[in-house]
């Protein structure tokens, strides 16, 4: 009795353990460039604008923010603005070109043209820095 019950016991660890390894593989939605730009887009349009800026505006801007106590009126004026529908088609033309890394690979920039009566007009371009191992929107 005693064997079937360690046996069991080990089981549920080897089984614990392969459930917290897939778990940590699974990579955070800021980890790359393009997997940021595909998450940010997402959020962007279920009109999340606070989630997008809790987790896409750097980690020290974003203190200097609350620390203003401008955070909630930026939240409001992003959603309200222009800036968001700007930001979500700046980050849909980011996906259709080649993102151009600094030499340590700490930065990237998006450049691209839109047509305008129809001639290509050099866009703002969309710039991702990264801090620790995640990717923020730099713009």
């Amino acid at each position: 009795m005693t064997r079937y019950l360690l046996f069991a016991f080990s089981i549920v660890i080897i089984a614990s353990n392969v459930l917290i390894a897939q778990e940590e593989k699974k990579a955070h939605p800021q980890a790359s460039v393009e997997t940021a730009i595909t998450h940010a887009i997402t959020i962007l349009e279920a009109k999340k604008y606070k989630e997008l800026l809790d987790q896409y505006v750097p980690p020290a801007d974003l203190a200097k923010m609350k620390e203003a106590g401008a955070y909630e009126l930026v939240v409001k004026k992003f959603g309200e603005g222009e800036k968001s529908g700007k930001l979500l088609n700046a980050l849909k033309a980011a996906q259709t070109v080649k993102p151009e890394y600094n030499e340590d690979k700490t930065s990237v920039v998006f450049n691209f043209t839109k047509e305008v009566d129809g001639e290509q007009v050099e866009q703002r371009p969309v710039r991702f820095t990264k801090i620790g191992k995640l990717w923020y929107i730099g713009n």
